[in-house]
């Protein structure tokens, strides 16, 4: 079973992540959020099986989220994400009361993560 598996529902594709995401399989986390992206309009991340995260994979989400925006699709993070992902946002500085200027008026993914 990979990390890194696309579902498509009836309205939108979801990417559910299972195990480590990080440095050391960036490349595969890279091809799998560019699938996603071609899948259609309306993506959602499912995080609640992610056993570790980095920098790296979070910064791979900003940059997928910031083409959503350019491009007028929907990216947003399921409800729950695991404890180690909220771990890793907070380590990393991620964690925000409001978004960034990227997210023109899109949500911030990151905003408010930590009132899970």
């Amino acid at each position: 079973m990979s990390a890194f598996e696309i579902q498509e529902e009836a309205d939108h594709a979801v990417l559910r992540i299972r195990g480590e995401a990080t440095i050391q399989n960036a490349s595969e986390a890279f091809e799998a959020l560019k699938t996603l992206y071609a899948t259609g309009e309306r993506f959602v991340l499912d995080l609640q099986e992610v056993s570790a995260a980095d920098v790296s994979f979070l910064q791979l989400i900003c940059s997928l989220h910031r083409s959503c925006v350019r491009t007028g699709r929907s990216l947003v993070l399921a409800p729950q994400v695991s404890e180690p992902f909220v771990t890793a946002m907070a380590s990393a500085g991620y964690l925000r009361l409001k978004g960034c200027k990227f997210a023109g008026s899109a949500p911030c993914l990151w905003q408010r993560r930590e009132e899970r």
